[in-house]
């Protein structure tokens, strides 16, 4: 599927310096009317670009009043998750309405990881896919506002991002295993997951 997604239109820095006033204060006016509101709203950030997620996240933090923000980073379950039911973490980190919740990672990542890995075969990435269906769709008919974000960079790029990350003294601590694993299936993840 990523094979086929073609890049965004780029804009230059300073087209987006030039719009970026504009672009916080719509965020937090859209934030603050958002408090009184009957709903949640729910933004996945995922993607293959683990540290463009956090630069994103970091942004919003920065633009929007972390108060009404709730911020949950999934990983590989911890040891109490994992004797849990999968989605159990996801329900446990659900804003209540009124406010958003921000899950960055989250069943879209984990769904994807664990096919590219080899630890859900065909029908069970099926299944899986259809339990995110599932769960999307009772929090969508609940009222919930779900946004979903995936950050993708080419496989080049990513290597090229990676690599000036760990070259860089300032920057090489951002960086995880995870993220030289998933550079390494980058092509694999890119192609049709069947």
């Amino acid at each position: 599927m990523l094979r086929l997604a073609a890049p965004g239109r780029e804009i230059s820095k300073e087209e987006f310096e030039a719009g970026e006033p504009r672009l916080r204060i719509d965020l937090i006016n859209a934030q603050y009317d958002l408090k009184d509101a009957p709903f949640p709203v729910i933004l996945v950030v995922a993607g293959n670009d683990r540290i463009g997620c956090n630069h994103l996240i970091d942004r919003l933090h920065e633009w929007m009043d972390a108060r009404y923000i709730d911020t949950h980073v999934f990983g590989r379950p911890t040891e109490e998750e994992g004797a849990r039911p999968r989605f159990w973490r996801y329900w446990a980190s659900l804003p209540p309405k009124g406010t958003i919740g921000l899950l960055s990672g989250a069943w879209p990542l984990n769904a994807v990881a664990d096919r590219v890995t080899g630890q859900l075969g065909k029908q069970g990435y099926a299944r899986r896919l259809e339990h995110i269906r599932q769960f999307e769709r009772e929090h969508a008919e609940d009222g919930a506002l779900i946004l979903k974000f995936w950050i993708h960079v080419p496989s080049q790029e990513l290597k090229k991002k990676l690599e000036a990350a760990r070259d860089d003294a300032s920057r090489n601590w951002w960086m995880e295993d995870i993220d030289w694993l998933v550079c390494e299936h980058h092509a694999k993840a890119a192609g049709p997951i069947r």
